[in-house]
This record gives C-alpha cells, structure tokens and sequence, in this order.
C-alpha cells in the first residue's frame, strides 16, 4: 500500500483551502454566537449560566438535526451544480426550504408546549427555571430565520461561494456582542435585562443574519433560487434519492447531540455550579468540532463536485485525501 494515495497533490490542498478557510472561519463566527451569551450572562452568576446553558443544549439538537437533513440534500447539490443541472440544484434548494421549515415549526412547537418540563430535567432550581422560561421565551423564534439561513448558506457553500457567508457571519456576532452588552447591563440609557436582554439580541442578530442571505441570495443565487409558487416542484427521483440520504444523516446527527444532552444531564445533578463549568468546557470542544466539520464539509463539496463532472478517479482520490 502507496501512502502517497493518502496524501494527494497540491492542487488538490490549494482548491481545499480556498473553499475552506472562510468557511471554517464562518462556522466559528455563527458558533460564537451562542458562546457569546454564555461569557456575558455568565458575569450575572451560576444560576443565570445555567439557564442560558440548557436551553442553549437543547439549541445545540435542533442545530445539529438541521445540520443532517440537510446534509443529504447538500450532496446532491455539490453533484447538479458540478454537472451544470441547474434545475435539479434549484429542486435541492426547495427540498432544504421545505426541511428547514418543518424542522422550525416542530422545533418551535417542542419549546412552546414542553419547554418548562425540558428546563427541569436539568435542574430543579427555581432560579435557574425562571431564568431559562424567560431566554426560552423569545429565544425560540429565533429558529424560523436561523434554519432558513442555514437552508441558504449550505447551497451557496456546494457551489464554492463562501467569503460573503463569512462577512454576513461578521455582522451577526458583531451585532449580538454589541446588543448583549448593552441589553444585558443597561448601557446607553437601556435598561439592564439581563437574561431577557441577551435572547433579544440574539433573536435581532439571527433576523438581521437571515435578511442578509435572502439579500445575497437575490444578487447571487440565480442558479439556485426558486419562486414560492414552485416550492413543492421536486422530481420524485430527486427527492427519493435525497431522502435515502437524508434519512441516516439526521438520524446519525441526531443521536450524537441527544448523547451530549445527556452527558450535560449527568453533570446537570450536581448542580449548577457543575453546570456553568460543563457548559464552558463545552463551548470550546465544540469550536474543535466546527473546525473539523467545517474541513469535511469543503471536502465533501469538491468531490460532489468531481462526481458532478463524471470525474470518477478524481473523485476517488479527493475522498481518499479527507
């Protein structure tokens, strides 16, 4: 066995750093966003981290079940748009519209209807209850415009563009930072909200993030983008086929972050000290593992891509270097 067919040339490491660098930086940036309101809620106590930290956990599911329905439709995209099929990239799109939306509203509806029994299986605290049915409360509309961004973002990443994703990202963590700090202590003649005020600024951060894709999408997204009236037009092929991907991908996606809940759970039972703790050793394993899935996604795009064009080998060599 050749251990040069595991390391590739360096075209291919030039095409992968290209499409992945700003992503990378791009997911950090949109990661951060929740990591922002833990660091500056975290200067109002243990009990009021805690708060932001669970419901945060239980945004941390919905953002990784996005993630795998998403995915699925993500790898036809990269292959249409390498084969030039345009009309089959645009059918991707609608599928991803379509999930995001159901994975909105279901999303939203759980939060709604179970949120305070949720917030209680980590904790019996009334403080930290109270704190987290008040950043629940307004923090769950913020789903609606984050899942259609991410609905608009991954499409524009399978087809190589990335760079205006990241100045987009810039402006949300931007805005959040800027908002939490005055929201949340009172500057500028605001009142101090305090838990209220970091999920207002996030929800204004992530409606602010969405107007911005759906802007990028008019000026750039002409391969791809799809009128209303043409939102359930998906070939029965195409959409069996993302589906059979899909399917496995959330599922896989799904599990994994239900583990993690629980891991948080575990330390959850010993209070909310051990809570606070967890929740920022957590934010920074998860910067690791942004990173590391940012790299995949940029290599699963240049081999959809490759597949696309019928370049086989290419193809094969592309997987075998990731």
């Amino acid at each position: 066995m050749n251990i040069r067919n595991y390391i590739g040339d360096k075209s291919f490491y030039k095409k992968l750093l290209i499409v992945t660098l700003p992503l990378i930086v791009q997911q950090l940036i949109t990661t951060s966003v929740q990591l922002v309101d833990n660091i500056m809620v975290g200067k109002l106590g243990e009990s009021a981290i805690g708060s932001v930290a669970v419901i945060n956990q239980f945004y941390f599911v919905v953002i990784l079940v996005t993630f795998g329905v998403l995915s699925g439709a993500g790898i036809y995209s990269a292959q249409y748009y390498g084969s030039g099929d345009h009309e089959k990239l645009r059918e991707t799109f609608r599928f991803k519209l379509i999930a995001a939306g159901v994975v909105g509203v279901i999303s939203f509806a759980v939060f709604t209807v179970f949120g305070e029994s949720l917030i209680r299986l980590f904790t019996d605290s009334p403080e930290t209850i109270k704190g987290g049915l008040e950043y629940l409360s307004i923090i769950r509309y913020a789903i609606f415009p984050w899942v259609l961004t991410v609905a608009i973002s991954n499409t524009f990443r399978e087809t190589g563009v990335t760079k205006p994703l990241l100045y987009i990202s810039l402006v949300a963590i931007a805005t959040n930072t800027g908002l939490n700090f005055v929201l949340i202590f009172g500057m500028f003649g605001f009142p101090a909200l305090g838990i209220t005020g970091a999920a207002i600024a996030t929800l204004i951060a992530r409606i602010i993030e969405f107007l911005l894709s759906l802007l990028l999408l008019k000026r750039r997204g002409q391969l791809f983008s799809t009128k209303i009236r043409h939102l359930f037009v998906i070939a029965p092929k195409v959409l069996s086929g993302i589906l059979l991907m899909a399917i496995p991908l959330t599922l896989n996606e799904g599990l994994w972050s239900l583990g993690q809940t629980t891991f948080l759970h575990a330390y959850s039972t010993r209070g909310d000290s051990a809570l606070a703790a967890m929740t920022m050793t957590n934010a920074i394993s998860q910067i690791v593992f942004v990173t590391f899935g940012a790299l995949a996604t940029g290599v699963a795009v240049l081999v959809g891509n490759t597949l696309g064009r019928n370049a086989l080998d290419e193809a094969r060599e592309n997987a075998t270097e990731n």
